[in-house]
């Protein structure tokens, strides 16, 4: 099915995240989970994306499932010019706050009239004040099916500034990035953030 937003808007995407965060798991677990509470974030941003100009929403819900484990499930759509894409992921995971994650991923976006879909796994270590991520796994779009990897280190200059390098691949095509995150005031629940 072609991407459309009348099949995949931002309003459902936030209701989605919405909907998993509120049914979240035991109260009692939060003391031994990979997720210490269930939680959520928003972001809006502007960007170019391949020469246009969009306006992109994100959100991401995080809750435990049940000692060490816990899920995930992000969403975006960016709107403006040229063609629409958002898409969704959902993420289950094992993780100790102190030292790693191991986790499963799927995901689905669209970009204009195309589908990608993805089935991969996922790792995280954490190491003072770095974070290493590696991702990888199966890319389809149409009849092209290929692998795909994604890489990045974050360095958290202090528990509220956090830089980060990232890069990615799959088929032919490289990319990379760094962004940085600052949350100016630990009492309120905003961050700015710049990537490129």
């Amino acid at each position: 099915m072609p991407f459309n937003k009348k099949t995949l808007g931002l309003p459902a995407i936030l209701a989605l995240i919405f909907a998993v965060t509120l049914s979240s798991a035991k109260a009692g677990d939060a003391a031994a989970s990979g997720v210490a509470a269930p939680n959520a974030n928003f972001s809006a941003a502007g960007a170019t994306i391949d020469g246009d100009r969009k306006f992109v929403v994100s959100g991401t819900a995080t809750t435990p499932l049940s000692g060490a484990f816990g899920a995930q499930i992000d969403g975006s759509d960016a709107m403006g010019e040229g063609p629409g894409r958002g898409g969704v992921a959902a993420h289950v995971f094992q993780r100790d706050p102190a030292k790693d994650l191991v986790g499963v991923t799927a995901m689905w976006a669209g970009v204009g009239d195309k589908n990608i879909y993805r089935l991969g796994a996922e790792g995280e270590a954490y190491l003072d004040k770095f974070t290493l991520r590696l991702a990888g796994g199966w890319q389809n779009e149409g009849n092209n099916s290929t692998a795909y990897g994604n890489t990045k280190l974050s360095f958290y200059a202090t528990d509220n500034l956090v830089f980060a390098l990232d890069g990615g691949a799959y088929s032919n095509k490289r990319s990379g990035g760094m962004n940085v995150e600052w949350k100016p005031d630990a009492a309120y629940p905003l961050s700015v953030f710049a990537a490129g």
